[in-house]
Order: structure tokens, then C-alpha cells, then sequence
């Protein structure tokens, strides 16, 4: 049965990925059984307008590398939410599939080393982890519990 599970720089283990201004982010998905399409997109940005990366794919069906935007040096954090379809959605009888839509939060840190997500944070701006309310609120909607 095809999944849409991916991993992040090899991480399937949580929700958020916290990675660096102008790092190349790899995606693939954790098995391509029953896999015959695969497609990345940004679905959500912590800041708008935000520039959203480009995804480049590999030779193998799940594997998609990005760069995350430069530094816009104004001191804050930037996280996008990351969306994997696998199938177009549909199961192989042709009925969607839920299970086959994964979204995964990718964030930098900001100027001041804060980290710019944390799920289920509600301090806002708080020094430890960094998160805004609004975003935490779209988030919960998006990503499941």
C-alpha cells in the first residue's frame, strides 16, 4: 500500500524540521511501494508575502531536494509547511486517500538564534522557542494531531 510518509535531511520522526538560511532541505519518501507519483509543494509560509522554495526531483520517484530562501536579514525567523501527495490522493480502486497527503513544518532560525516554530507553542515571540500565535493557529489546522 503507497504512503506519503517523508523524511526530512533523513528524519520521518516528528512533525517540524528546523534547518539553515540558504541550506539545500532533501525529501524522500520512507517507502516507494505502490508509489507512481510523488509531489512536493509549499502549502503555508510563516510570513506573507514569503518567498516559496523551488522543488527539484530526483532520478528515484519521492526524492526532491530544496533551498531554502536567503537570509532576509530582518532578524526573524522563517518556517514553510511542506506538503507531500503521493498517488494524486487516489488509492489504486481510484477512491481518495487521505493517507496519502503528509505535511511536514521546515523552519530557520532567526537573527537572535530563536527557533521560529514549535508545535502547540502560544507565547508569542517567546525566547525559548520563538513561535507566533497566528502561525501555531494555522498550523494546528493543517498538520495532524
Amino acid at each position: 500500500m503507497a504512503s506519503s510518509i517523508f523524511t526530512v535531511d533523513g528524519s520521518a520522526t516528528q512533525a517540524e524540521h528546523f534547518t539553515t538560511y540558504g541550506g539545500t532541505v532533501s525529501l524522500s519518501l520512507v517507502s516507494v511501494t505502490g508509489v507512481f507519483s510523488c509531489v512536493y509543494s509549499a502549502v503555508g509560509g510563516s510570513h506573507n508575502p514569503q518567498t516559496f522554495p523551488t522543488f527539484t526531483y530526483g532520478t528515484t520517484v519521492g526524492n526532491a531536494t530544496f533551498t531554502f530562501q536567503s537570509d532576509p536579514s530582518d532578524g526573524q525567523g522563517r518556517a514553510i509547511l511542506v506538503e507531500c501527495l503521493v498517488n494524486g490522493g487516489f488509492d489504486a480502486n481510484g477512491k481518495p486517500d487521505s493517507s496519502l497527503r503528509t505535511r511536514r513544518l521546515i523552519g530557520v532560525n532567526n537573527g537572535l538564534d530563536f527557533l521560529p516554530l514549535c508545535a502547540n507553542e502560544t507565547t508569542e515571540r517567546d525566547a525559548v522557542v520563538g513561535w507566533l500565535k497566528a502561525f501555531n493557529s494555522m498550523v494546528a489546522v493543517l498538520l495532524p494531531s
